[in-house]
């Protein structure tokens, strides 16, 4: 197998360079979640300590992008599919692995496919509820536009988890910049997951949320056939054309 380009997350404004719809490799490291774009850390002060030495470096996921060829409807919508892995076990102040967290944009469908292990997501949209779920091996979440979700890996082993997401892009490279992170994390809930007592557990000013009575948007669906998902995901996303892309680019076996 070819070695992929690789990027860290300070270098990814320079993804306009390559060839449209190429794969390529991008990490997140330990010292990212002490950005000021992370609204909220759990035991923050200890944990940016921890992140100045060269546990810094350690990695927070891997992503591997456009491991099916991007899809450009008729409509201007592009889909694409990248694979996430994240290597498994707490941070060392409690909270779990995760992802960075950002808002959606309005026209942004993005789905997670779990093929290993098992993620806890938070997620939302503006003035709702703090919800929560778990998704395991097989199972698929489905987030409408203009959500904010964040990541967790709660589980000591890996977990690898497919990423289909669409937008209008006005630019090939734009799903790939800077501008993800800098201008999607204002107002996120001031909430996260963490290990509290052996099990985990919401922390944060913003936590009282959770309890909330309102509408969950998203389609959950759990250890279904890849025919149902594909499906299910089509309807979900609007637009029946996504189906056979996703049946033979991504859920079929693009990966090899």
């Amino acid at each position: 197998m070819s070695r992929l380009p690789v990027l860290s997350r300070s270098f990814e404004t320079a993804a306009g360079a390559r060839q449209p719809g190429a794969k390529f490799q991008t990490f997140s490291y330990w010292r990212d979640l002490t950005s000021p774009r992370c609204r909220y850390l759990y035991r923050r002060s200890s944990f940016e300590a921890i992140a100045r030495g060269s546990a810094g470096h350690n990695v927070l996921y891997s992503a591997t992008r456009n491991i099916a060829q991007p899809l450009l409807l008729d409509d201007g919508t592009t889909w694409c599919c990248d694979l996430v892995e994240f290597p498994g076990g707490p941070l060392p102040t409690g909270e779990y692995g995760r992802s960075l967290g950002h808002w959606n944009l309005s026209d942004e469908t993005e789905s997670f496919y779990v093929d290993a292990g098992a993620a806890t997501m938070l997620y939302g949209w503006r003035d709702s509820p703090v919800f929560r779920t778990t998704i395991g091996g097989g199972s698929i979440l489905v987030l409408p536009p203009a959500a904010w979700h964040v990541t967790y890996c709660t589980t000591t082993a890996a977990t690898t988890i497919t990423n289909i997401y669409s937008r209008k892009y006005s630019s090939p490279a734009q799903h790939e910049s800077a501008s993800k992170y800098a201008e999607r994390t204002s107002g996120l809930p001031r909430v996260t997951l963490a290990c509290v007592r052996g099990e985990p557990t919401l922390v944060g000013p913003d936590r009282a949320k959770s309890l909330l009575a309102g509408k969950d948007f998203a389609t959950h669906l759990t250890t279904s056939p890849i025919g149902v998902l594909s499906r299910a995901f089509a309807q979900a996303a609007g637009n029946s054309a996504l189906r056979s892309w996703l049946l033979h680019e991504k859920l079929a076996g693009s990966r090899q």
